[in-house]
C-alpha cells in the first residue's frame, strides 16, 4: 500500500509538472512580446540613432526628399494571428500614421527581428522641428500589449551650395534666352 502511494505521487507530481509545462507558453505567446529599442537611420543609413534612451535627437533625411527612416527591434512570441505596431508622428500639425504586422514566431534578442518603417516629413523645419511619436504594439485580438513615446527634431534638408548655383546659371541661360528670342521680334516688327 506504501509503494502505490509513493508511485501516485510520483506520478500525479510528474503529470503537474507536464501539466504547467504545456500552460505556461500558452500563457506567454499571448503577452510576451515586445520592442526594445527604437532608432532613426542617419547618414544613408550607415549610423542609427535610438530614440528611447535619447529624447530630443536631431533627426535629418537619410536621402533626398523629405522621407525619415526608422527601426524597432522585436523580441519575444508572437502568437497566432501576429500582433502589429502601430506608429503615429505629430510633426507642425499633421498626423502621420505607420502600421507594421508581425508574424507568427519567435524572435530572439541577440538575434532580433526589425522592422523598418518610415514618414514623409512635411517640408520646412530648417531650424528643427518638434516630433512627437507614440508607439503602441497590438495583440492578435486587438488588446495593447505595449506602448512608448520618443520626441525628437526633425531638420529638413537645406539646399546643397552646388545645387543653387546650377540653378542660377540655369535661370540666367533661360532669362537671356527669352530676351533674345522676344528682343528680336520685337526689332523687327518695327
Amino acid at each position: 500500500m506504501f509503494r502505490t502511494t509513493k508511485f501516485t505521487t510520483k506520478k500525479g507530481g510528474l503529470l503537474l509538472v507536464l501539466a504547467l509545462g504545456l500552460a505556461l507558453p500558452t500563457a506567454a505567446m499571448a503577452s510576451s512580446v515586445s520592442f526594445y529599442d527604437v532608432f532613426a537611420l542617419q547618414n544613408g543609413g550607415s549610423s542609427k540613432v535610438f530614440l528611447l534612451g535619447n529624447p530630443g535627437a536631431t533627426l535629418k533625411p537619410t536621402g533626398r526628399g523629405h522621407q525619415l527612416e526608422f527601426g524597432v527591434k522585436l523580441k519575444g512570441i508572437v502568437p497566432k494571428g501576429g500582433d502589429t505596431l502601430v506608429i503615429t508622428a505629430v510633426v507642425m500639425g499633421s498626423t502621420l500614421t505607420q502600421t507594421v504586422a508581425f508574424a507568427q514566431g519567435t524572435y530572439a534578442p541577440g538575434n532580433s527581428y526589425i522592422a523598418l518603417f518610415g514618414f514623409n516629413m512635411p517640408k520646412g523645419g530648417y531650424k528643427g522641428t518638434p516630433v512627437q511619436m507614440a508607439m503602441q504594439l497590438f495583440g492578435p485580438n486587438g488588446k495593447l500589449l505595449q506602448s512608448s513615446n520618443a520626441n525628437f527634431n526633425y531638420i529638413a534638408p537645406v539646399p546643397e551650395p552646388a545645387s543653387l548655383g546650377l540653378m542660377g546659371i540655369g535661370l540666367v541661360g533661360l532669362s537671356w534666352t527669352m530676351i533674345r528670342k522676344y528682343g528680336k521680334g520685337a526689332g523687327e516688327q518695327a
